[in-house]
């Protein structure tokens, strides 16, 4: 790994209320997003709980993180 590019993994639980297609939306958003600032990575989901990996630039990573963290669709996240 480059000592620029920093990768890390997340878990956390689907809120009430967040359904298939939603889910279907934050991946496709979510994707397009990232490719524009050169972040890669994986989600997975079973529709009660999300695992993610995601790897860029230190700054490009921190940026992404404090939204994540400020999404309400999900909650109780563990790196």
């Amino acid at each position: 790994m480059s000592e620029n590019l920093v990768r890390f993994i997340y878990h956390s639980r689907v809120s009430n209320g967040v359904t298939p297609e939603e889910i279907v939306k934050i991946y496709r958003i979510s994707s397009e997003k990232n490719a524009t600032i050169a972040i890669g990575g994986m989600l997975f989901t079973d529709g009660r709980r999300f695992i993610q990996m995601i790897e860029g630039s230190r700054k490009a990573i921190s940026d992404l993180y404090t939204k994540i963290i400020g999404d309400k669709r999900h909650y109780d996240l563990q790196l």
